[in-house]
Order: C-alpha cells, then structure tokens, then sequence
C-alpha cells in the first residue's frame, strides 16, 4: 500500500465527511424545480412538511438563555462554492461577536495527524481497510469492480486500492467520480471560517475526531454498509445533480426539505436517488447530533460561541436546535 495513497485518502476524509462532497463547477442541475413542476401535489406537501418541522428554514441561528453568553449556531455545507462566500454581513457579525469557534471537525488539527497515515500506523490501516471477507472486492460483482476501476482511474487510485476499503467508506468517498476535486473544504464555508478564525485569532475546537467520524461508519453493521456501497454504486452517476440540488436548497436555506429527502420522506424525490438505508441515517445524523450537542453544551455555558456544522444536523426533531431548545435554550432565526 503506498504512502501517498494513504495520505492522499486521509486528506480527502477530512475534507469529504457529511452532507455532499465535492467542488464546485460539477455541471450539474438542481431537480427540485423540475420535480415540483412534474410532481406538484408531492412537492407541496414535502413543502408543508419541512415548514412544519423545527428548524427547517434558515442558516443562522441566535441561542440565548439566562444568565448565559449569547452564541450562535451556522449550518454549513461541505460543498465548497463561489456562491456562498463572501459570507452574508449577519453572519461575519454574529461571528464577530462570539469569542470561541466550534466546528465539525478542526481540519487543522486532523491535517496535522495525516503524518500517522504516511507512516501507515496501525490505527489508520485499520479505520480505512476492511478484513477479508469484508472487502468491496469480496462481494461486489464483476460489473461493479469494473465501476470502481473506472472511478479509481478519474481520481488517480489504483481499483485494487480502492476496492480494499471499508464497504461504507467507500460509498462516501465515490462523489470524487463525479467532481475529482472534491476535499478542497477551506474553499467553503467551513474553510473560511477556520481562515478567519486563525486571522484573528480566535479559539478553534473542533466536536468530533476524525477517527470518530470514520467509526460512524465503520462501526455499521455490514450487511448495512454493502447496502450503502451498493447504492452508491447505483446513482454514482447522478451525484452532479444530487450536488447542485443540496447546493441550491442550501442557498435557500431550505434545511428541512434536505434532511426529508436524505430520510427518503419524499418518495417521488431524494438528494441521493434514493433514501439510504435507516440505520445508515441514524448514525450519520441523529447519533452524532446528540453527541455534538453533549460536548457543546459545556462550552456554550461559559463563552458567546460560534457553532457551525453541516446543515442537515440542524433541522428536525432529533436535529442540534431542538435538541438545544429542550435543554432550555431559546432558538431564534436570524438568517
């Protein structure tokens, strides 16, 4: 296995995890038009459904509670964009104002330990390579491999290298085919708040490692993790597409019909094609919410905190909000 390799897929890790991966300039087409003109009764009532949901509109968010700092919540995407920077004159003023920056992940730090992946330390082999009888290879068909081989072959990974991976990390990761930039995350929002956190100094913590973020998916079960692999086999060609449409719903800060089309809540239209699998949702989404809004919490108690993570994690009744406003905390839209 080689060195660069490994480096080159930890890098990518860092900067692909969570709702989308990739750069800009995909050539793709945002459906929801199309899909609301062909199919109105259903659009609407997705509509009224993310309209009903806490939290399913908007980007920005003020958190107050008595005798507690003022913070605020961002939901980002991991899409780098033109359209989104520069950022919006509410958000660089509730960012001014908060004195503690809390990210997903603190790709400072992390880039920092991909030394570990050239080295191939024991730990990194184990979160990025299945064991045999779990490998892609072990059970994808002939016609599959040869998909992966031909995506290996658009981002520069040999398909035997590729086809060694954990089956779920692999699903992640296939978004490269259509967009080999994808990774350059400080060319998005999350990058340009940690730029400008550096610039002023600003204390940068990160609520997940990315060993953590790599567990969420290593730690499904297999036969759900060939599930995923292999549907994103399926619609690996539409991934263009799925992009633009997160991009622009993103934009819109249309949060709640994201997250209904990742639960597969619109039968007629999801993000990805179809919905994933329940468990796969579950780990990705409303497992890690808990989790980041326990390590938040603390933090949130003594300083004015800038929180931004991925936009799914936001809305909905297990979403960061709500799970914030059952902790007594007032939630108020600001963008």
């Amino acid at each position: 296995m080689g060195k660069t390799l490994l480096k080159t897929l930890c890098l990518m890790l860092i900067g692909i995890f969570t709702v989308g991966s990739a750069a800009a300039n995909c050539g793709g087409k945002n459906r929801w038009p199309e899909f609301a003109q062909k199919h109105p009764q259903a659009a609407q009532a997705a509509e009224a459904l993310a309209r009903d949901m806490p939290f399913g509109q908007g980007r920005l968010f003020r958190l107050s509670k008595p005798d507690l700092p003022v913070s605020y919540v961002l939901g980002t995407i991991h899409i780098p964009d033109a359209r989104y920077l520069p950022l919006s004159g509410q958000i660089l003023q509730a960012f001014n104002a908060s004195k503690v920056t809390l990210l997903e992940l603190n790709t400072v730090k992390e880039a920092g330990l991909v030394a570990l992946a050239e080295k191939q330390a024991p730990e990194y082999v184990k979160a990025f390579f299945a064991e045999a009888g779990q490998r892609p290879a072990d059970f994808l068909s002939a016609e599959e491999q040869m998909q992966v081989n031909t995506i290996g072959v658009k981002v520069g990974s040999p398909g035997p290298f590729l086809l060694s991976m954990r089956p779920a990390l692999l699903a992640m990761s296939l978004s490269l085919a259509a967009c080999p930039e994808a990774g350059t995350v400080e060319k998005g929002v999350d990058g340009e708040l940690e730029r400008l956190s550096l610039q002023n100094t600003k204390l940068v913590l990160g609520l997940e490692t990315l060993f953590e973020q790599l567990g969420t998916l290593n730690d499904l079960p297999f036969d759900v993790q060939k599930e995923v692999l292999h549907q994103a086999l399926r619609f690996v060609d539409k991934t263009p597409d799925t992009l633009e449409t997160l991009k622009q719903l993103y934009i819109e800060g249309r949060l709640g019909l994201i997250l209904l089309g990742m639960q597969g809540k619109i039968p007629e239209f999801t993000a990805a094609g179809e919905p994933g699998p329940p468990a796969y949702i579950t780990a990705l989404l409303d497992d890690r919410n808990r989790r980041m809004v326990q390590r938040a919490r603390p933090l949130l108690e003594v300083n004015s905190t800038f929180l931004a993570v991925g936009a799914a994690h936001l809305p909905g009744e297990t979403g960061i909000l709500k799970l914030l406003q059952d902790a007594g905390y007032k939630v108020e839209k600001v963008e």
